[in-house]
């Protein structure tokens, strides 16, 4: 099967924290989003949820919005489609 390469920008943070992780599970950052791309397109849906929840929000004005992953992690959405 032929291989292309796909690249993606994330924090430098993160990027750390996933290969971290990945290498504690013994595998490469590559192979983790294989299996997420895999998974996606097996089931045609993302892997977790995502919701806005204007609680969470409080009364914090701007565009952004809160999204809270189904692993309890919750992320700042923004209309660009940059989760902070």
């Amino acid at each position: 099967m032929a291989q292309t390469t796909v690249s993606i920008r994330m924090d430098n943070d993160l990027k750390n924290s996933f290969d971290h992780i990945c290498n504690e599970l013994g595998m490469s950052m590559s192979t983790a989003v294989t299996m997420l791309a895999k998974k996606m397109t097996r089931e045609q849906r993302l892997p977790f949820e995502l919701s806005v929840d204007p609680v969470l929000l409080g009364a914090e004005p701007g565009p952004a919005a809160q999204v809270h992953c189904r692993d309890g992690s919750h992320r700042r959405h923004h209309p660009r489609g940059q989760l902070r």
